[in-house]
């Protein structure tokens, strides 16, 4: 009887054994299943010739859309205006409302902007559009704090966080650099072109990336780093000045041991960039033009097709002549108001595997095939020279998506075919 009562205990405690076992292999299960640096280890993308791969091996073309408007206002996109000033900039309008109000009154009225135009719908909208990725344009007024320094995440982080709950990546535009690399109204600031000749913008600029990058360089929803917006400079285009300072900032970032794809741009065309060898051991590297043709909005109906034919296959043959044997992204393009336009240049696009992000996502202007979201009717512009504090916080809670606009079907429609792809 006794040893029949050992046997039994012995059962019963290997029984428990094995329970206690069997659970702690399910909590490993669920616990990686919930683990985001799991999902981490293979959405992190690099590249191999002329392709982009994620760390599972699975190629990546990337399809996307801009954030236009979102933290650089243009006047001719965003429904803020200056009833007192010509050209309109993010630097001026941010001058502006803190003349008026002061500085946390003003940080205020633009986070009410920012809550507005763009919320978590809005990744709702392009997740199920069926995009990959959104390219997020940002100045260093975005990130500055009130000494200057570059402490600034909290907008930036929030972007990223609501991008990877979705598994949409996000590519990171440096559109405004200290000094403007461009001098235009979307770099911020139109005072002038002084990035590339002035030694203490260079220094800025590298430490901005240099701080970015220590932020979010385990961050493997960011597909890459689009390090300079258009920068022409003064030249009006690209070229030995803008090509040493790329390879200033590609090696500044990969100091920080970033190991996130590097995005170079030509303005405008591929012999605007130099070999790829300039660039050699610095990693994954992409080039990306910006093809807007814009001598095809004017024309008549009958002769659109044709001439964006032209335009497109021009802009593909000179890439197959330059060879570079890198992937290549179009940033940004549009096609305007022409349906077959923008098939046309989509199927190019798909044809080569080219990875894209059309601009913009919404506008202001009803109607208008820059936006894949327009206005139901004109909004309420917020005239920051002459509107009060109020009437500015009632206007910008109007911008909301999913009140107040609504999708082009037609460039809705056309973008899934090949979004799905």
């Amino acid at each position: 009887m006794k040893r029949k009562l050992e046997i039994l205990i012995s059962i019963i405690a290997i029984a428990i054994l094995l329970t206690i076992i069997c659970t702690q292999v399910v909590l490993l299960v669920v616990s990686d299943e919930d683990n985001p640096k799991d999902i981490d280890d293979f959405r992190f993308l690099n590249t191999a010739g002329t392709k982009i791969f994620n760390k599972k091996g699975d190629e990546i073309v990337l399809k996307g859309l801009n954030a236009g408007g979102l933290f650089v206002q243009e006047e001719w996109m965003c429904p803020i205006i200056d009833s007192e000033e010509e050209l309109l900039d993010h630097k001026k309008i941010l001058a502006k409302l803190e003349e008026r109000f002061g500085y946390e009154k003003s940080r205020q009225l633009m986070r009410v902007y920012e809550d507005n135009w763009w919320s978590e719908e809005d990744f709702d909208n392009i997740k199920s559009a069926g995009f990959n990725s959104i390219r997020l344009p940002f100045t260093y007024m975005n990130l500055e704090d009130t000494e200057g320094n570059i402490t600034n995440f909290e907008r930036l982080d929030w972007f990223i966080e609501k991008c990877e709950d979705r598994d949409l990546y996000v590519i990171l535009d440096l559109h405004g650099a200290y000094g403007s690399q461009n001098g235009k109204h979307h770099s911020g600031d139109t005072s002038g072109t002084d990035l590339f000749d002035n030694a203490e913008n260079k220094e800025k600029t590298i430490n901005l990336w240099v701080e970015i990058s220590k932020r979010y360089r385990n961050k493997s929803i960011i597909a890459g780093y689009d390090l300079l917006n258009e920068p022409e400079g003064a030249e009006g285009n690209t070229g030995l000045k803008q090509w040493l300072f790329y390879v200033d900032l590609c090696r500044a970032v990969r100091q920080t041991g970033d190991e996130h794809i590097l995005i170079i741009e030509s303005v405008w065309e591929t012999d605007n960039l130099p070999p790829p060898s300039w660039f050699e051991g610095l990693g994954s590297i992409i080039y990306s033009f910006h093809e807007y043709n814009w001598a095809l909005y004017p024309l008549p109906i009958e002769e659109k097709l044709g001439f964006q034919k032209e335009f497109v296959d021009t802009k593909m043959q000179n890439l197959v002549n330059a060879n570079f044997g890198i992937p290549i992204y179009i940033g940004e393009f549009n096609c305007f108001n022409h349906i077959p336009s923008w098939e046309y240049a989509l199927s190019e696009y798909e044809k080569e595997n080219i990875s894209w992000s059309f601009w913009t996502y919404k506008v202001k202007e009803p109607g208008s095939y820059w936006g894949l979201y327009t206005p139901h009717k004109s909004l309420e512009q917020v005239d920051i020279a002459n509107d009060t504090y109020d009437e500015m916080m009632q206007k910008f809670s109007k911008y909301k998506t999913s009140e107040y606009f609504k999708v082009n079907p037609e460039l809705s429609e056309l973008l899934r075919n090949y979004t799905s792809n």
